[in-house]
């Protein structure tokens, strides 16, 4: 009977292991670094024996189970058709293996093979299971651009050039080193170099609008290098999706001594604060230069539907503590994020939301003398 309940049990642990994956939302992968010119100058270029030519660092903010699947392709967007990407480069499968998970907030790369082929694509990067969707060869030029999709399906024409689509799926970032984002409508002519920004078209099937890193530093070496202190999810998606805190390197090498595998702590726990009447406090959240802020009130426990407070516009706000009682507070994150299409400047704004802060105010009291 034992015997009977420990298969029973491990066949139920064994389907879950195989059916669960993570699904993430625009924004919850992130490109932290970028090396596209991988060669003999390097600290390395070899891995597992196997030589690679290009790597992709990305962070995470959820954890990444076993058997989530993360496509990434150097296709451009509307090369030639409509609602479409193009076909000549390539298509990368990467399924996460069984026998770990990545936490959120670690720090890990794709390696790309000089030969691209399945079996180099996973010697490179053992974590995965690597399947190379398509035959066009994916490089990463020193000015060039990138998407990440999660889990779903990739599917083109086999008739006709640029006409491949995914589906069931959602588009979780897209990485552009030039401020220019152009397609066949911009330019007028099928482009086969560079790619437009899903979203910018208003009938596009896609909208990555307000989670693409769009740098200028048209680099084959570049990273983020601002700060690493701990802050909430939301306030590090809006420094990795700051250029400004971008900088490129002039060589390999210094770019490899550089850029560490690490984890980046993530604040998930809402602020409290219990005080006496008339003590201050401060509420803060990050300082960031693409954001603009809204400080609210409300009088129940959620970051939403809440009272704006006239002149709090600032990283930090200290309420009013002179009537006790709770009130929770949040600020709006609004940030913008900047492009070029054919030489126009274009810009989208959002919003995030900071953590929620409570803050319980209680009448003075005065400690009895004990005798």
């Amino acid at each position: 009977m034992n015997k009977l309940y420990f298969f029973i049990l491990l066949f139920i642990i064994s389907c879950f292991t195989l059916s669960a994956q993570t699904n993430f939302d625009k924004g919850d992968l992130l490109v932290y670094a970028v090396n596209t010119n991988v060669n003999s100058f390097c600290t390395t270029n070899y891995f597992n024996s196997t030589e690679f030519v290009d790597e992709v660092f990305l962070v995470t903010f959820k954890d990444i189970l076993p058997n989530t699947i993360i496509y990434i392709t150097d296709n451009g967007w509307q090369r030639k058709l409509n609602n479409f990407f193009g076909t000549t480069e390539g298509v990368l499968k990467l399924t996460k293996k069984i026998d770990s998970t990545i936490e959120k907030g670690e720090v890990f790369s794709i390696k790309i093979p000089a030969g691209l082929t399945n079996s180099n694509l996973n010697s490179l990067n053992p974590l995965w299971n690597c399947e190379k969707v398509t035959n066009g060869i994916f490089n990463i030029a020193s000015i060039d651009q990138f998407f990440i999709f999660n889990n779903g399906n990739w599917s083109m024409d086999l008739n006709e050039d640029h006409k491949g689509i995914f589906t069931n799926t959602t588009l979780v970032t897209a990485y552009n080193n030039q401020l220019n984002w152009d397609n066949y409508l911009d330019l007028g002519v099928s482009e086969t170099r560079n790619s437009g920004l899903p979203g910018d078209e208003v009938d596009d099937n896609y909208d990555i609008t307000n989670f693409h890193l769009t740098t200028n530093l048209q680099s084959a070496y570049s990273y983020y290098d601002g700060s690493k202190s701990i802050t909430s999810k939301n306030e590090w998606i809006l420094r990795f999706l700051n250029p400004n805190y971008w900088i490129s390197t002039p060589s390999c090498s210094t770019f490899q001594n550089n850029i560490v595998y690490q984890k980046f702590t993530i604040d998930e726990e809402s602020k409290s604060f219990k005080i006496c009447k008339n003590t201050p406090v401060n509420l803060a959240v990050d300082n960031n230069t693409i954001v603009t802020y809204q400080w609210f009130s409300t009088s129940v426990p959620a970051a939403t539907n809440g009272n704006a407070i006239a002149g709090a516009t600032s990283t930090t706000y200290s309420p009013d503590t002179s009537v006790s009682g709770t009130i929770y507070y949040y600020c709006d994150l609004s940030y913008t994020l900047k492009w070029k299409n054919s030489n126009i400047s274009k810009s989208k704004t959002a919003v995030l939301k900071s953590l929620l802060y409570k803050v319980e105010v209680v009448e003075n009291k005065l400690t009895p003398i004990e005798y």
